[in-house]
Order: structure tokens, then sequence, then C-alpha cells
């Protein structure tokens, strides 16, 4: 969809490929995080574990986003906005009516 030109390949391949590896280090985080115990303070030790985790991943996503958007021209850049939701977890459809996965 946003009809990437050879001059911008090289932008959008490190863009794509530093989305995946957030991806890839945020779920192996989630697999690390133990299961939260009984008990107040287990159980936000986990979700600290978990927000953590996603905290790094939104970083990364940012950082690549970064990078990638100054290749872009408006049109693209428009686009990008108009999909950020399939890089930023939770926003995507449905987001506001707690569908989102």
């Amino acid at each position: 969809e946003l009809g990437i030109r050879p001059e911008q390949d090289a932008a959008w391949t490190a863009f794509a490929a530093r989305i995946r590896d957030a991806a890839a280090r945020y779920r192996s985080a989630r697999q690390r995080m133990p299961a939260p115990a009984a008990g107040l303070e287990a159980r936000l030790a986990a979700a600290e574990s978990g927000l953590a985790a996603e905290l790094e991943r939104a970083r990364a996503c940012r950082e690549a986003a970064a990078a990638l958007l100054p290749a872009l021209d408006e049109a693209q850049r428009r686009t990008v906005d108009a999909l950020s939701w399939l890089v930023i977890p939770g926003s995507g459809p449905g987001a506001m009516a707690g569908t989102a996965r």
C-alpha cells in the first residue's frame, strides 16, 4: 500500500527488520515471564515485567519509525499514519470497544 520506490527500499527493509526483531524480543520476554503467583506483590511484579516488555517494544518501534519516515513522501507518511495500528498493539479497530488483541 505504500508503494515503496527503489531508493526507499533500504529504509523500508531496515524498518521491517527492526519491527520483526522487536516483536520477537517481546514474544521471548513474555514467554520468560512467570505466571503471576498469589498475592499483591507477585501480581504487581508480573504486571511490571509485562509493562517493561511492552515499553521496550514500543521504544524499538518508535525508533524504527523515526528512521523510516524521513525516507517517505507525504502521501506515504499519511498511509503509515492510517495504518499505524498495525505496529501499535491495542490501537487497532475495536480497541475502544475492548476488542483489540
